[in-house]
């Protein structure tokens, strides 16, 4: 145990062994990038597949807005 402890410790404190931070942040945000993608692809997958119903459901909502604002008002 104690060969391999003493390996790690070299490339720890070596400051050359660390990742640069310009490294990480551009690993964060191809992760992020890709994320939103998959999350936008399958939105607009959906809406491509079913657009009768996305149409319906904006309207739905359209008219329980309406409503309610106007129960708002009253």
């Amino acid at each position: 145990m104690e060969k391999s402890e003493s390996a790690l410790t070299p490339a720890i404190d070596n400051p050359s062994a660390k990742i640069p931070l310009s490294s990480t942040t551009s690993v964060v945000k191809r992760d992020i990038n890709q994320s939103l993608r998959s999350f936008f692809g399958w939105v607009v997958d959906v809406w491509i597949r079913f657009p009768d119903l996305i149409s319906q459901l904006l309207n739905d909502i359209e008219e329980r807005t309406k409503y309610l604002e106007e129960t708002v008002r009253k």
